[in-house]
């Protein structure tokens, strides 16, 4: 349980997305915002990462998302997609990790307990990266609540905010 996990240090990743228009055609923008931090045997929190950035459609582009529409679950999914590279390219240790998450959709998708109709490719990818990750620590899915007075998953919103304000002033 994570109870228990908390008597050593653990990875805290919280993962967020946003859409604009969820994928209405013509005025797309989606973003993801990820804060990754270390919680100690205390529950002292200190932050590691944050990253952000938008959902790239464009098949071309070196920064393909694996998806063809800038939606909100999109978003969540690419959030919780980069928060898992984080674990497995930057992080090489092997401390427990916990995603936590404001979507059960994308939660559940990557860990294969819902099945998909679209966003294949980018669940595809989340799923691969999670069995990846897992060879080297263990990795717990919690549900947050959105919008809530939770100081991580309000980090991560803000990040995806951060992600739309850089993406409106490129357009």
């Amino acid at each position: 349980s994570i109870r228990r996990q908390r008597q050593m240090c653990i990875r805290d990743s919280y993962t967020d997305g946003g859409a604009d228009s969820n994928g209405i055609r013509g005025g797309e923008t989606a973003g993801f915002g990820v804060h990754i931090m270390d919680v100690d045997t205390n529950g002292a929190e200190t932050p590691r990462a944050d990253m952000w950035g938008p959902v790239v459609t464009d098949f071309e582009s070196l920064w393909y998302s694996r998806c063809s529409r800038q939606t909100n679950n999109t978003a969540e999914l690419l959030g919780l997609v980069m928060a898992l590279l984080w674990l497995w390219f930057v992080d090489e240790t092997t401390e427990p990790a916990i995603l936590l998450v404001d979507s059960l959709y994308a939660g559940n998708a990557i860990q294969k307990l819902i099945k998909c109709t679209k966003n294949k490719a980018l669940v595809a990818w989340g799923t691969d990266l999670l069995a990846k990750v897992r060879t080297r620590r263990t990795v717990a899915f919690v549900h947050v609540k959105g919008h809530s007075t939770d100081g991580g998953n309000e980090r991560a919103d803000e990040l995806t905010s951060v992600s739309y304000t850089h993406l409106r002033a490129h357009e």
